[in-house]
Protein backbone atom coordinates (compact mmCIF):
# COMPACT_ATOMS: atom_id res chain seq x y z
CA UNK A 1 0.00 0.00 0.00
CA UNK A 2 1.50 3.40 -0.97
CA UNK A 3 2.53 5.73 1.83
CA UNK A 4 -0.27 8.06 2.83
CA UNK A 5 -3.00 5.77 1.50
CA UNK A 6 -5.95 5.21 3.82
CA UNK A 7 -6.40 1.79 5.34
CA UNK A 8 -9.46 -0.22 4.44
CA UNK A 9 -11.06 0.68 7.77
CA UNK A 10 -10.36 4.39 7.22
CA UNK A 11 -11.82 4.20 3.72
CA UNK A 12 -14.92 2.40 5.00
CA UNK A 13 -15.39 4.95 7.77
CA UNK A 14 -15.03 7.80 5.25
CA UNK A 15 -17.71 6.15 3.13
CA UNK A 16 -20.01 5.82 6.14
CA UNK A 17 -19.61 9.51 6.89
CA UNK A 18 -20.18 10.43 3.24
CA UNK A 19 -23.26 8.25 3.02
CA UNK A 20 -24.68 9.82 6.19
CA UNK A 21 -24.12 13.30 4.74
CA UNK A 22 -25.88 12.34 1.51
CA UNK A 23 -28.76 10.81 3.43
CA UNK A 24 -29.12 13.97 5.50
CA UNK A 25 -29.12 16.16 2.37
CA UNK A 26 -31.67 13.97 0.60
CA UNK A 27 -33.90 13.97 3.69
CA UNK A 28 -33.73 17.77 3.89
CA UNK A 29 -34.73 18.02 0.23
CA UNK A 30 -37.59 15.57 0.70
CA UNK A 31 -38.88 17.53 3.69
CA UNK A 32 -38.64 20.80 1.80
CA UNK A 33 -40.50 19.41 -1.20
CA UNK A 34 -43.21 17.91 1.00
CA UNK A 35 -43.95 21.15 2.83
CA UNK A 36 -45.20 23.74 0.36
CA UNK A 37 -46.40 26.84 2.14
CA UNK A 38 -49.72 28.06 0.74
CA UNK A 39 -49.40 31.74 0.03
CA UNK A 40 -45.65 31.61 0.72
CA UNK A 41 -44.34 30.23 -2.56
CA UNK A 42 -41.14 32.28 -2.38
CA UNK A 43 -40.23 30.93 1.08
CA UNK A 44 -40.95 27.35 -0.02
CA UNK A 45 -38.94 27.75 -3.22
CA UNK A 46 -36.02 29.18 -1.25
CA UNK A 47 -36.07 26.23 1.16
CA UNK A 48 -36.11 23.77 -1.75
CA UNK A 49 -33.30 25.70 -3.45
CA UNK A 50 -31.12 25.61 -0.32
CA UNK A 51 -31.69 21.86 0.08
CA UNK A 52 -30.84 21.26 -3.59
CA UNK A 53 -27.66 23.33 -3.38
CA UNK A 54 -26.57 21.31 -0.36
CA UNK A 55 -27.27 18.02 -2.12
CA UNK A 56 -25.49 19.08 -5.31
CA UNK A 57 -22.55 20.21 -3.20
CA UNK A 58 -22.37 16.80 -1.58
CA UNK A 59 -22.15 15.14 -4.99
CA UNK A 60 -19.87 17.82 -6.43
CA UNK A 61 -17.30 17.32 -3.67
CA UNK A 62 -16.96 13.63 -4.43
CA UNK A 63 -13.86 12.58 -6.31
CA UNK A 64 -14.28 10.05 -9.15
CA UNK A 65 -12.52 7.31 -7.21
CA UNK A 66 -14.75 7.93 -4.20
CA UNK A 67 -17.85 7.90 -6.44
CA UNK A 68 -16.74 4.53 -7.77
CA UNK A 69 -16.36 3.14 -4.27
CA UNK A 70 -19.70 4.62 -3.23
CA UNK A 71 -21.40 2.97 -6.19
CA UNK A 72 -19.87 -0.37 -5.35
CA UNK A 73 -20.80 -0.24 -1.69
CA UNK A 74 -24.31 1.02 -2.37
CA UNK A 75 -24.96 -1.71 -4.92
CA UNK A 76 -25.34 0.54 -7.96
Amino acid sequence: MPAGSPTDEQAIEALRVRRAELYESMSALEQALAAPAPGRLDAWAERVHVALVELVGDFGNTSPSRRDRMGCTAGY
